[in-house]
C-alpha cells in the first residue's frame, strides 16, 4: 500500500502489505520479495523512507484511526527488532531526513493561526535519538515538509485564508527563507500541498492546489547569493 524506492540505486522499492499487523517487503530488480519486519499489530503504516547510505528504513506509523506519533528504524538484512522513536505529546506526521539524523514534525500547540480561530502547529525539528528540538515556524498550518538532499535544509508550505507560501528553513540555524506565494483558485479547500526537491538540491517542485486535478505544478530555482 506504501512504497518507496533507495535513493542510491542499489536496493529495489520497500514497501508495506497487510494491517494489524503490517508487513514491510524489500525486492531487488528481477529478484523476490524479502520480507523486512511486521509492525506490532496495534500500529499503521503511514509514511516508508529509504534512508541514504546504508542507514536503513524508517516507518512514520501510528494507531489506526490516529495520527502519526512515532518513527521506526529498520534494517533490512538484520534481524533486530525495529527501533523506535516516539514523538512528544501533540506531535504527529513525522519525516525523516535523507541520511536519518533528524526527524521534522509538527507539534500542536493549541494557538490560533493569524487572522482566525484555527488551531496550529509549529514545525519542529529533533534529533533521530529526540534530542536537540528546535522550533523552527511561528504557529499556522502547514504541509508538504520537505527534506533536502544534504538534510539541512526543509522546505514546507503554509496556507492561510486564501493565500500559501513556500519557504525554506535551515535546521541548524533556524532561519528561514521565502521562495514565493500565491494566492490560491480554491481557498475553501483544505487539501495538503506537495514539495519535491530535485536530487541536486537547486529546484524545489510544488502542487499549487488548484482543487482540479489539472492543477498546476510549479518549479522554484534556488540561487545563492
Amino acid at each position: 500500500k506504501l512504497l518507496d524506492w533507495a535513493a542510491d540505486g542499489g536496493a529495489g522499492p520497500v514497501f508495506a502489505t497487510g494491517a494489524a499487523p503490517a508487513t514491510l517487503w524489500t525486492a531487488r530488480a528481477g529478484g523476490r520479495a524479502t520480507r523486512v519486519a511486521s509492525l506490532p499489530p496495534n500500529l499503521d503504516v503511514r509514511a516508508i523512507t529509504w534512508l541514504s547510505g546504508n542507514a536503513g528504513v524508517a516507518v512514520a506509523a501510528g494507531r489506526f484511526g490516529e495520527a502519526a506519533d512515532r518513527m521506526l528504524y529498520l534494517r533490512p538484512g538484520v534481524r533486530v527488532a525495529p527501533r523506535t522513536e516516539m514523538l512528544p505529546d501533540g506531535a504527529h506526521d513525522p519525516v525523516p531526513s535523507p541520511e536519518g539524523r533528524f526527524i521534522a514534525y509538527l507539534q500542536d500547540g493549541g494557538e490560533s493561526v493569524p487572522g482566525g480561530a484555527e488551531a496550529g502547529s509549529r514545525i519542529t525539528v529533533v534529533r533521530a535519538n529526540g534530542t536537540g528540538r528546535r522550533v523552527l515556524t511561528p504557529p499556522r498550518r502547514y504541509s508538504g515538509l520537505a527534506w533536502s538532499p544534504a538534510g539541512t535544509l526543509l522546505a514546507y508550505a503554509w496556507q492561510e485564508g486564501g493565500r500559501a507560501a513556500i519557504e525554506i528553513a535551515d535546521v541548524l540555524t533556524g532561519e528561514r527563507l521565502r521562495i514565493g506565494d500565491y494566492r490560491l483558485e480554491a481557498p475553501t479547500r483544505s487539501a495538503p500541498l506537495a514539495i519535491v526537491w530535485a536530487p541536486d538540491g537547486t529546484r524545489l517542485a510544488f502542487g499549487t492546489d488548484t482543487g482540479t486535478r489539472d492543477g498546476f505544478v510549479w518549479v522554484a530555482t534556488l540561487e545563492r547569493r
